[in-house]
């Protein structure tokens, strides 16, 4: 855990309760040079010391803990790695020191970088339209010769003195009809960028639900207890079946659920191989959409009415949500974890995940859900007293485009371009429907299990296009034996682990063949973007 933040957080509060490091730390009852060392970050805090820090600095441990200002120091130092600050020397241990001392000057400076993408991005899509897009070129090309016939025209008019009444009148009306057909052009371009997806903002309604969720640390125990009491109305004795799902939707909500072949669905609203219609109530279910597929998208509309004044609770009281297009995303995606909460009980799954040491396949199998949803329901194990093994998720398409993303405290994931090449969840696309797993070391001694595969996702039909993702979960080495994919490893020994990085420019390994682009700095001028090392 990148401790930088809160070591400076102990250091100022202290002072301004008066407190020597001597007096504090016989207070916690430890030596004042480990507590000197704490606040120079050169010490981890274990959590019965931060509930000491918490009650003698009279501070919140949310606050103490800094989980937010982890993530903003990972987003500050990924963002220091554009070629952009290229002449700038930035230190990646400046960045902790910046969010400790002025969280509200980072906030800024990460809101500017993100406008700053976003322009970038509406900006090249813009570009791309006006070389690639028929009709502006042909709308382009008709206003340059309507230009050019006006000029023309206008030149006649101007120039050419001994015209007679009629040819003069003729050059007039064909002055107006070209003028007004250039007007229509250009009114007809500008309605085309007006309708056009160009629009541009500090922060994408994706990044705001993207913080909504990590703010949570993607664990919503309003949702787990409601979904808790959703199931026991549902089927009080078992997790809900199709057929009780189905009932239950038609019984409560007046909802029809009909499955039917591809041809019959409006191709406009069809969404993973369903389709709802509001105005009719019918939900429709494509005939070979894949069982887990559907059952996850009966239980999503189930929790979108059952538990709507949770959902509308969690997204209007949440400030991070600050557009109407994010709230909506945001409502979407708590319905998607209520019905993974209905679907995999929170105990019974966590019993059954640790009873099979979480092998994905055999709990797939077990409550009839894809690889990917049982990975996100595995991520989601945080209840406090009751946690699973905490687990990093990540998906990316096989351009390295990263579509999902949970970090953990120590393994931060990177929100703009691709992670390290070597990360398993890329080596998983060379052998699609096998799980890939890897011992990552990164340049710090940090070690991780990474657990990864990649698959297609259901054709609708045999010419349909290929839709290949790689999902991967990643877990501390220190969590790894608790899991199967750590058998037949010895996670102490040398030579199994892969040496990566977390990116091309945030890696200090200069020698490694794989390197696209120079470090940000040199290896050994400043902290790595992961914290000091653990101490042994």
């Amino acid at each position: 855990m990148a401790q930088s933040a809160i070591g400076l957080k102990i250091r100022d509060r202290r002072l301004k309760l008066g407190l020597s490091q001597t007096e504090l730390a016989q207070r916690l009852g430890i030596s004042a040079s480990y507590l000197n060392l704490i606040e120079r970050n050169k010490r981890n805090i274990a959590t019965r010391l931060l509930n000491g820090l918490a009650e003698h600095l009279k501070v919140d441990i949310e606050w103490l803990d800094g989980e937010a200002e982890r993530r903003l120091v990972q987003e500050i130092q990924e963002l220091a790695t554009d070629p952009l600050l290229r002449e700038f020397e930035l230190a990646e241990s400046s960045a902790a020191d910046l969010v400790a001392r002025s969280p509200e000057w980072a906030k800024a400076m990460v809101a500017i970088y993100r406008a700053y993408i976003n322009r970038n991005e509406t900006v090249a899509a813009l570009s791309d339209r006006l070389n690639q897009d028929p009709y502006l070129g042909e709308a382009i090309h008709k206003m340059l010769t309507k230009i050019t016939t006006i000029r023309s025209t206008a030149e006649i008019l101007d120039t050419i003195t001994d015209l007679d009444n009629q040819e003069r009148q003729r050059f007039q009306s064909m002055l107006a009809m070209e003028s007004t057909n250039l007007s229509g052009i250009a009114e007809g371009i500008a309605q085309f960028f007006d309708t056009a997806d160009t629009e541009t903002a500090a922060m994408t309604p994706l990044e705001e639900v993207d913080d909504f969720i990590l703010d949570r640390n993607n664990h919503f125990p309003e949702v787990e207890q409601a979904a808790e009491s959703l199931r026991r109305e549902i089927d009080a004795f078992a997790i809900p079946v199709d057929s009780k799902m189905i009932d239950y939707l038609t019984r409560r909500f007046g909802i029809a659920v009909q499955f039917v072949t591809s041809d019959q669905m409006d191709r406009d609203r069809v969404w993973n191989n369903v389709e709802f219609n509001e105005s009719t109530k019918v939900f429709h279910i494509e005939d070979s959409a894949p069982a887990a597929g559907y059952r996850l998208q009966i239980a999503r509309l189930i929790c979108r009415f059952a538990l709507r004044k949770v959902l509308d609770t969690l997204v209007e009281t949440s400030p991070l949500l600050r557009s109407d297009e994010a709230r909506s995303r945001a409502q979407g995606a708590l319905a998607s974890y209520g019905a993974a909460c209905l679907l995999m009980p929170y105990q019974i799954f966590l019993e059954d995940a640790e009873r099979a040491r979480y092998d994905i396949e055999y709990l797939a199998r077990k409550y009839g859900a894809s690889y990917e949803q049982i990975c996100h329901r595995l991520v989601s194990l945080q209840r406090p007293g009751a946690e699973g093994v905490p687990f990093a998720f990540m998906r990316t398409d096989p351009a390295g485009f990263i579509t999902k993303r949970m970090p953990l405290p120590r393994l931060p994931l990177p929100r703009y371009g691709n992670a390290c090449p070597l990360w398993a969840v890329y080596n998983a696309f060379q052998t699609p429907g096998t799980v890939c797993r890897q011992i990552a070391e990164f340049p710090n001694g940090e070690r991780f299990l990474f657990i990864a595969r990649a698959q297609g996702k259901a054709q609708s039909r045999f010419n349909a296009p290929r839709h290949l993702v790689s999902v991967m979960i990643a877990c501390d080495i220190l969590y790894a034996d608790r899991t199967i994919y750590a058998d037949g490893l010895d996670l102490n020994a040398d030579g199994l682990e892969v040496p990566v990085g977390p990116s091309c420019r945030l890696c200090t390994r200069r020698a490694c063949a794989y390197r696209e682009q120079a470090p940000m700095v040199e290896p050994g001028k400043s902290a790595t973007p992961f914290g000091p090392a653990r101490p042994s």
